[in-house]
């Protein structure tokens, strides 16, 4: 619980922060490290090659239409709390906008009242200490489910959390466990869509017992990978991590012969490494 005496630090802070300008503001990212690689080429790397893969029934990789559900998508958490999260970012790509900068195919009217919903109830942000942990989640109605399944039968759903210092993870909704409305979006969607693969958007472990409990389809954990670089990563790794597996367990939607297990192995690697280059060296293999 923030104090008053801490709501009115927070007050002070805004004001001086206005007047004066934020010392936490961080300059663009165009700088790099050990004249190599350029910073936010490393950053994506990193988000790229943290991911991990829970589960997956061959849900993923995705192909064709797929209707995305999560307000998550929308406000993404980008970092943790506390000193080394509290900055203000030079800019962020949310999840949604990396799917549509590579060109997903997604349902639009799904997409527009997520959006629509985002307006009308913007995320908390809080101040010290007072940060939120889970954004409200908007309610679902059997039409709108309906209407999406009948474009498509794969859905993706995005889950996120943050926690960090002085703003501790409780055993409680909407921190450690889902809440009623994340339950009922699960509820709702896995009854109609054959696939499901759910977006683990997070600063830290939650209860995954939800994943067996709904007969989640696919689980892929993005945790927080930076301003622009948590959407590279679901979009590379979806198809990256799967490869990967492919080439390591001898299958990916169908059994994989000897001779393509090396060459999706080689491709899943090009995936995750940002870069024109080895995307496009990634998708043509």
């Amino acid at each position: 619980m923030v104090t008053f005496k801490q709501k009115l630090v927070n007050f002070a802070a805004k004001i001086y922060f206005k007047l004066k300008g934020s010392g936490l503001k961080q300059k663009q990212l165009s700088g790099r490290f050990g004249g190599e690689v350029r910073s936010s080429e490393l950053l994506c790397r990193a988000a790229c090659d943290g991911a991990v893969l829970l589960k997956n029934n061959g849900t993923l990789p995705l192909s064709g239409k797929f209707a995305l559900f999560g307000r998550v998508q929308n406000d993404t958490f980008y970092k943790g709390y506390g000193s080394g999260g509290n900055v203000l970012a030079p800019y962020s790509v949310s999840i949604l906008q990396g799917f549509e900068n590579a060109g997903a195919d997604l349902c639009e009217d799904l997409k527009a009242a997520y959006l629509v919903y985002c307006k009308k109830h913007p995320a908390k942000k809080g101040d010290w200490g007072d940060w939120t942990c889970s954004h409200k989640e908007m309610p679902l109605t059997d039409e709108l489910v309906e209407g999406a399944r009948m474009q498509t039968d794969t859905a993706v759903i995005v889950i996120g959390r943050a926690c960090g210092e002085d703003r501790d993870q409780d055993l409680a909704e909407g921190s450690y466990y889902l809440t009623s409305a994340e339950r009922d979006m699960l509820r709702r969607v896995t009854r109609a869509f054959p696939k499901t693969a759910v977006l683990l958007n997070l600063g830290n472990l939650i209860d995954f017992s939800f994943l067996d409990e709904f007969g989640i389809g696919a689980a892929l954990l993005l945790w927080q990978g930076g301003m622009a670089e948590v959407a590279v990563a679901t979009v590379t790794a979806i198809i990256g991590v799967i490869g990967i597996g492919g080439a390591m367990q001898g299958w990916l939607l169908v059994g994989c012969k000897p001779w393509e297990r090396p060459v999706l192995m080689l491709g899943g690697r090009t995936l995750i490494y940002p870069g024109t280059m080895t995307d496009l060296v990634g998708f043509a293999l």
